[in-house]
């Protein structure tokens, strides 16, 4: 799947972006942050989660995506986050995420805020929700074609 929006920070103060799942169970919920200034993408259940290296400033326009890729069959999968159309952060995790499943069974989706009550505090615009995970030409042509 891929998530890519516009985003604009009123500060850098840690908090969540976008999440879906149900987290309660492992591996059934991610989310998608801010913390230390920078992106993060995790994993409930995860031991890890994938920090971005690219400070977010506040007061600016960014684009941000976030991708996980998981071929059918295997026992791992890629996540990635862009910034401004350039890979930013990448790993390949053993967490098997089932984001279908966990959304329809638990949490649901939110946007702007983490079930634990963390509320983005700044603006959203342009958020795109796909199914499959955009590949690195097609995430940059998206931020070309809306910059």
């Amino acid at each position: 799947f891929t998530v890519t929006a516009w985003i604009y920070l009123n500060d850098t103060t840690d908090r969540v972006i976008f999440s879906s799942g149900d987290s309660q169970t492992a591996n059934k919920y991610f989310s998608i942050e801010m913390r230390g200034g920078r992106l993060w993408f995790g994993i409930f259940g995860n031991t890890s989660d994938l920090a971005g290296q690219t400070a977010i400033p506040a007061n600016t326009w960014t684009h941000v995506t976030f991708t996980w890729e998981q071929p059918a069959g295997q026992a791992q999968g890629t996540r990635r986050i862009y910034v401004n159309g350039a890979l930013d952060a990448e790993d390949i995790t053993s967490s098997l995420l089932n984001v279908q499943t966990g959304a329809a069974t638990g949490d649901g989706v939110w946007v702007g805020r983490g079930i634990s009550g963390s509320f983005y505090n700044g603006r959203l615009d342009e958020l795109r929700i796909y199914k499959r995970a955009l590949p690195a030409w097609e995430v940059s042509k998206h931020y070309e074609a809306m910059n």
